[in-house]
C-alpha cells in the first residue's frame, strides 16, 4: 500500500477512482502555490496547476486528503501528476484522524523547471479552480474553503473563465449560486 497526500483537485471525490477512500489530513511545513506548468501539445496541460513545496515558515500547513492505493495503481497516479515528482514525507508531518499502515506519505511536488507562476500563455483554468474549491467546500465546509484560499499562493495569476467550454478534463458543473460564491472569494485574493 502507498499513501499519497492530495492538496488540489484530488480533494474532490469526483476526480478519483471510485474504489479510493480519502481521509482529511493536514500537512505541516508545506505550502501550496498556483505554480505548476507543463507543456503538453496544446492540451489542457497548457495551463497552471497547483503545486506544493516545503515552506520556509515551519509553522505553515495545508489541508488536503490522504488516500491509500495499491502499489499497482501508482503508475496511473504518476501519469496524472505529469511534471511532478513524488516526495516522501514522514508521517510526523501529517495530522490524521486515522491510523495508516504506512510510515510515510507521498506528496507530488513540481519539478523546479515546472514551478512557474500563471500567465496569459499558461493561465489558471476556472474549471480547475471550481473543481478544487468544490472539493474543499464539500469536505471541509466554508471554514475549510476559507483556509484553502488563505493558504494558497498565486491567486494574482491569470485566470481564464472556461466554464462554458471546460478545458480541464475533470470539470464539474456548479449551481449558479456556488459559482458566484466562488468568484466572490477569488476576487478577495486577486
Amino acid at each position: 500500500m502507498i499513501a499519497y497526500f492530495g492538496y488540489g483537485s484530488l480533494v474532490n471525490r469526483d476526480t478519483r477512482p471510485v474504489q479510493e477512500t480519502a481521509n482529511t489530513a493536514r500537512l505541516s511545513g508545506w505550502e501550496r502555490h498556483w505554480a505548476h506548468r507543463v507543456d503538453d501539445d496544446g492540451t489542457y496541460r497548457r495551463c497552471t496547476s497547483l503545486s506544493a513545496r516545503p515552506a520556509q515558515d515551519k509553522n505553515a500547513w495545508i489541508d488536503g486528503v490522504v488516500v491509500l492505493i495499491e502499489s499497482a495503481d501508482l503508475p496511473a497516479l504518476d501519469e496524472r501528476e505529469s511534471g511532478y515528482f513524488r516526495q516522501s514525507v514522514p508521517l510526523d508531518f501529517v495530522q490524521l484522524d486515522v491510523d495508516l499502515p504506512v510510515d510515510e506519505v507521498v506528496v507530488y511536488q513540481s519539478h523546479e523547471a515546472h514551478f512557474k507562476a500563471a500567465n496569459e500563455r499558461y493561465p489558471i483554468l476556472q474549471s480547475y479552480v471550481d473543481c478544487v474549491m468544490a472539493g474543499y467546500h464539500r469536505l471541509y465546509g466554508q471554514a475549510g474553503l476559507d483556509a484553502f484560499m488563505r493558504t494558497t499562493f498565486g491567486w494574482q495569476g491569470c485566470i481564464i473563465d472556461d466554464r462554458e467550454r471546460p478545458v480541464y478534463p475533470r470539470a464539474i458543473d456548479l449551481p449558479t449560486q456556488q459559482r458566484e460564491h466562488f468568484d466572490s472569494m477569488i476576487e478577495q485574493y486577486r
